[in-house]
C-alpha cells in the first residue's frame, strides 16, 4: 500500500513553520498577560499598604500571587515545562486562598444595607 498526501513535503514544512511562528506568538502574549497581572498586584498590594485597614498577611499573599504570576511568565522560556507546575501551584493554592481571603473582607467592609 502506497501512502499518499495531499500536501507536498515543502508545503508541510512551511505549514509547520507558520504554526510555530502562532505559538511563539501567542506565547508572549500570555506571558505579557501574566506580567501586566502582576504588576496590577503589585500596585494593588502597594495602594493598600500600611496606612490601610488591610491585613498585612493578606498584603503579603498578593505579593506572592504576583511573584507567582512573573516566575509562571519566565519559567514559559525554559522546554522543560516547569510552567505547567507553577500555574498549578499558583492556582491550587495561592490563588484560592488569596480570592477567600479577599471575599472574607470584602463581607466585613460591605456597608449595611438600608432600611426601607
Amino acid at each position: 500500500m502506497v501512502y499518499s498526501s495531499q500536501f507536498d513535503d515543502v508545503d508541510v514544512v512551511s505549514l509547520t513553520v507558520q504554526i510555530d511562528a502562532v505559538n511563539r506568538v501567542d506565547d508572549y502574549l500570555e506571558n505579557l498577560g501574566y506580567v501586566v497581572i502582576g504588576l496590577g498586584l503589585l500596585t494593588l498590594a502597594r495602594l493598600l499598604g500600611a496606612g490601610t485597614s488591610w491585613p498585612r498577611g493578606w498584603r503579603i499573599l498578593t505579593v506572592a500571587l504576583a511573584v507567582g504570576t512573573f516566575v509562571a511568565a519566565g519559567t514559559s522560556f525554559a522546554l522543560s515545562g516547569a510552567q505547567d507546575w507553577v500555574l498549578l501551584a499558583v492556582g491550587l493554592l495561592i490563588a484560592p486562598a488569596w480570592t477567600g481571603w479577599l471575599g472574607v473582607l470584602l463581607g466585613r467592609t460591605a456597608p449595611e444595607p438600608s432600611a426601607p
